[in-house]
């Protein structure tokens, strides 16, 4: 690339170079993920299975990140439509979807295909088939860290096409995630000594999650959790996280609703 110009648009060059080679599929992983010897073969015969029993080509198949909390919860057998939070939620956060999610008892046995279907997934661990890139086009660049992946693969799934959960394979990570030190939510969140990832992180998830905000009803459960996350935010901050964090959130908050891209000041900080 020439400089660090950011995850985002690394991946998009990579595909496009991957793709010029003209494969039939395109198996990605992070920098910092492993996978079993057997992961490849079991990825494709999962896509083809998955392929014949919706009737499309270009259903796309992810393996099981074992640090990604949405996959763990589905291996504990609640069904995806439980685990994504839906249109009108804040930073991940529903309370109508955690309270679903409490009154859940899971069922002893396997997950469905249907069940498992996902309306969003990560990089790492993502088979596809080429062909895909010519309904969807490259992942976004322009968002440089963080959540482009979530763009990218849910624009596959609002063009009709399955994107299947296979826990039948592991994709490790060698590094634990940032956020996750001292707990999911803000509470890991505003936990960080990465000003940039705070950043980046919940300006290109806020920008997502109003992106998806189209009737009044979300605009209403949309303002709900935010005032409920920011409100739990600004107690964590006032308990001890640093200040600069949660002021980077409500600037990123803000930047994010306003749609604006431009603000690179906390690049390396």
């Amino acid at each position: 690339m020439g400089k660090n110009t950011g995850s985002a648009p690394a991946f998009s060059h990579g595909i496009k170079i991957a793709a010029e080679r003209r494969p039939e599929y395109i198996l990605l992983l992070d920098d910092d993920n492993w996978v079993e010897p057997d992961s490849l073969e079991k990825l494709l015969n999962s896509q083809k299975r998955a392929a014949v029993r919706f009737k499309d080509p270009l259903t796309s198949v992810c393996g099981y990140r074992d640090l990604d909390s949405n996959h763990i919860r589905i291996a504990k057998g609640l069904p995806a439509s439980l685990t994504y939070p839906p249109s009108g939620a804040f930073m991940f956060f529903d309370v109508l979807t955690q309270l679903r999610r409490l009154m859940f008892k899971p069922r002893a046995r396997e997950l469905t295909m249907e069940e498992k279907c996902l309306p969003e997934a990560p990089y790492g661990g993502l088979l596809f088939p080429t062909q895909l890139l010519d309904v969807i086009g490259l992942p976004p660049s322009e968002l440089r860290l963080y959540a482009d992946d979530t763009f990218w693969t849910s624009r596959a799934v609002a063009q009709g096409h399955r994107l299947i959960l296979d826990d039948s394979v592991t994709v490790h990570d060698a590094d634990s995630k940032w956020a996750r030190a001292s707990g999911g939510g803000p509470f890991g969140l505003l936990d960080t000594e990465s000003l940039e990832k705070l950043y980046f992180s919940v300006r290109n998830r806020v920008l997502f999650e109003k992106s998806l905000v189209r009737s009044t009803a979300a605009r209403y459960r949309y303002a709900a959790n935010k005032t409920i996350y920011s409100l739990i935010s600004r107690f964590v901050a006032l308990r001890g996280r640093p200040k600069a964090a949660y002021i980077v959130y409500r600037e990123a908050v803000r930047d994010a609703e306003l749609g604006r891209l431009d603000n690179l000041d906390w690049i390396g900080k």
